[in-house]
């Protein structure tokens, strides 16, 4: 499995848009600009969002995981789910 793993901050640069269209799955963070570019991108997503920041992007990934473009994950709990949404999107 192929895989690129970049810091939030990274996602700045010109790196982040070749790197999301060409995926076959993402797993990312539920913040609003994150999910307008999978939006975009038509990427399927495993969306995780922060612990530190589950007040606004649960509600965003919650919207994307109801329109069934997205696996939510709550990283609060075990990560159990989180491995079972990783198999479950691939």
């Amino acid at each position: 499995m192929k895989y690129a793993s970049m810091r939030w901050y990274s996602r700045l640069s010109m790196r982040w848009p070749p790197l999301i269209f060409g995926s076959d799955l993402v797993v990312c963070r539920g913040g609003a600009t994150t999910l307008a570019e999978l939006a975009l991108a038509g990427a399927p997503a495993v969306i995780a969002p922060s612990p530190g920041a589950m007040d606004y992007q649960w509600p965003n990934a919650e919207v994307y995981a109801s329109a069934g473009a997205a696996t939510l994950v709550d990283e609060t709990e075990d990560t159990a789910p989180f491995d079972d949404a990783i198999v479950d999107e691939t």
